[in-house]
């Protein structure tokens, strides 16, 4: 049974959310309430559902959809304010992408959004290999210090946030990327062709600048360049998902088997 916490303002959305506890939703309200308005009609459009079984994963929605899973409580509440924050503006000189980051050892890869369910099934995988995910739906890209940008947008009250998880199942801790910023290593780039390998700078760039999100009105010559200078630093790669470990495999850099 979902309980309404609270409607934040975010820009140019206004987003509702919905808990399954009464003491989780009261926190969560606490936790964000520079941002919370008063506006009851606000579509549900987060839900976080804490498990009462130590088996069964913690759960944020993001309408219908599962967009994080985990077994710690607190890596659930960081992506609920990780979402929040990707819906905001970015700053002057930076830009959304739909790219999904992960980090290892300070660097980050960048990989297809749209593989994202398959992603999160490898999810303890690629931590056995030392790539966190950022549980956000798009990354946040500075293309001119070829840096991915974990940002802290949504002010919390982090006391409060602690209050929603108490009594939540932890079944093991999962650590969460730092916010800061993060050389961008590579970026992965979905082949319709089922290649596997490098991409040109030329093809690189022109992906890159299909994949962003916000930020830019139109890809000027200047925006172009600033792009394709980037792909002279950070390499591109593609990848096809024909099997079964293939998302581990593009993350980790390692050829496709046979």
């Amino acid at each position: 049974m979902w309980v309404y916490s609270c409607a934040v303002e975010l820009g140019k959305v206004r987003a509702g959310i919905r808990t399954n506890t009464e003491v989780s939703a009261q926190a969560v309200a606490r936790a964000l309430a520079a941002r919370v308005v008063d506006d009851p009609e606000a579509p549900r459009n987060f839900s976080v559902q804490f498990s009462p079984a130590r088996d069964d994963a913690h759960l944020l929605f993001w309408g219908g959809c599962v967009a994080a899973r985990s077994f710690d409580p607190d890596r659930i509440l960081r992506s609920l304010t990780d979402h929040l924050g990707a819906h905001l503006p970015p700053p002057p000189g930076l830009v959304w992408v739909t790219s999904l980051p992960y980090v290892r050892d300070g660097r980050a890869v960048l990989m297809p959004a749209r593989f994202k369910d398959d992603l999160r099934i490898v999810d303890r995988q690629l931590r056995a290999a030392g790539y966190v995910a950022v549980d956000t739906p798009r990354s946040l890209v500075d293309f001119s210090a070829g840096e991915l940008v974990v940002p802290d947008f949504v002010e919390v009250d982090a006391a409060a946030l602690s209050e929603a998880t108490a009594g939540a199942h932890r079944r093991r801790a999962e650590a969460t990327v730092a916010y800061g910023r993060y050389p961008i290593e590579r970026w992965v780039f979905f082949s319709t062709s089922g290649h596997w390998g490098p991409v040109s700078r030329g093809a690189a760039t022109r992906g890159a600048i299909l994949d962003v999100v916000d930020g830019i009105d139109a890809p000027d010559p200047a925006f172009v360049s600033t792009v394709a200078d980037f792909f002279a630093s950070a390499r591109a790669t593609s990848m096809y998902p024909s099997y079964t470990m293939a998302m581990v495999d593009a993350v980790l850099d390692r050829s496709p088997p046979g």
